[in-house]
């Protein structure tokens, strides 16, 4: 029975070291702000619709009103999701990769706006493992002058939250973390995201 004990123990303690190793690589923020990056000359935004790079299809949708109010509550005039995309319907365009077709003079045209914020969902990932759970959500954000094309601000960094059972309570509570939904994981990306702007 001792021996069972240690034995659970060294699994609980390998599980904790590779929880503490996933979020020491995950701590250090990437990003960069042009020097020519002015916001009392940044006016207007059109958050654009976002790129999803994970297999999830509901994970842009989750990210875009989140990112559109925290740019707001920055003081950000921000133009209407519903704008944007009719903006985008009337020509022709219906989904994110439509927008590779554009150069940043369409853009400006197209939406009128100052600037223009690219928003890649990178990471959008549950694991279990009965004791372990882990919930990250990642993203990497491009602000984009246009007409000019300069990219004069970009964040790219996740978040990732992790539970650990040591016992039937806490890994029951362990299991109900795993079903958590992903909108306050969005929400912190983007609270750490646009903090980083001037």
């Amino acid at each position: 029975m001792r021996v069972l004990n240690y034995g659970r123990a060294a699994v609980l303690l390998l599980i904790m070291l590779c929880a503490l190793a996933l979020i020491a690589c995950s701590s250090a923020q990437k990003h960069y702000t042009s020097p020519d990056f002015d916001p009392f000359r940044m006016l207007s935004v059109a958050v654009l619709p976002p790129f999803n790079a994970t297999a999830d299809m509901d994970a842009p949708e989750a990210f875009r009103p989140i990112v559109e109010q925290e740019l707001r509550d920055r003081g950000y005039n921000v133009l209407s999701s519903g704008t944007v995309d009719q903006l985008m319907q009337d020509e022709g365009m219906y989904v994110a990769e439509d927008l590779h077709l554009l150069d940043m003079q369409d853009l400006y045209e197209i939406f009128g706006t100052d600037a223009v914020l690219f928003t890649t969902v990178t990471v959008w990932k549950k694991t279990f493992l009965v004791q372990y759970a882990s919930i990250t959500v990642g993203a990497r954000f491009e602000l984009v002058e246009v007409p000019s094309g300069e990219v004069i601000w970009w964040w790219d960094d996740r978040v990732v939250d992790l539970r650990v059972g040591v016992d039937r309570e806490t890994t029951a509570q362990t299991w109900i973390f795993a079903l958590s939904p992903y909108e306050p994981y969005v929400r912190q990306v983007s609270q750490r995201a646009f903090s980083t702007l001037p």
